[in-house]
């Protein structure tokens, strides 16, 4: 598999992901419109939060914003999740693995963050309508 192949296939399962989890948000029992309108706006946001603040001040903020089950909670286990995964590694605080990489590693991670959220500021525009 040629790198093309592998950037098209890493894409598309951003793509899925982000679906998966969006969906899975909006067909929780517990979750209302004005949860909704709070998800799609804290998505719109997310990709330009990583850029202008950086990946670790970013997720700090969502952290201290999740008071249990509401939107940033739901944010930041979708991308601690995702960024684990990048070196198959299925389980520990990003925030402390973040702060141990050196400038390489933390680029990495910060690219994959942004492209990840990208995907989620997609879906939840197009999965959220905007005047419920």
């Amino acid at each position: 598999m040629d790198n093309k192949s592998r950037i098209i296939d890493l894409n598309r399962k951003r793509a899925i992901t982000s679906y998966i989890n969006l969906k899975r948000f909006l067909k929780d029992c517990n979750i209302n419109d004005n949860n909704k309108k709070r998800m799609r706006s804290c998505c719109r946001k997310l990709p330009l939060l990583i850029k202008n603040n950086g990946l670790l001040n970013t997720l700090n903020f969502i952290k201290e914003k999740d008071n249990g089950k509401n939107e940033f909670s739901y944010l930041y286990s979708w991308i601690e999740d995702w960024l684990n995964r990048i070196e198959d590694d299925h389980g520990g605080d990003i925030i402390k693995k973040l702060v141990t990489l050196d400038n390489s590693g933390y680029y990495i991670y910060t690219k994959e963050a942004i492209q990840i959220s990208i995907w989620y500021k997609r879906h939840a525009e197009s999965m959220i309508a905007e005047a419920m």
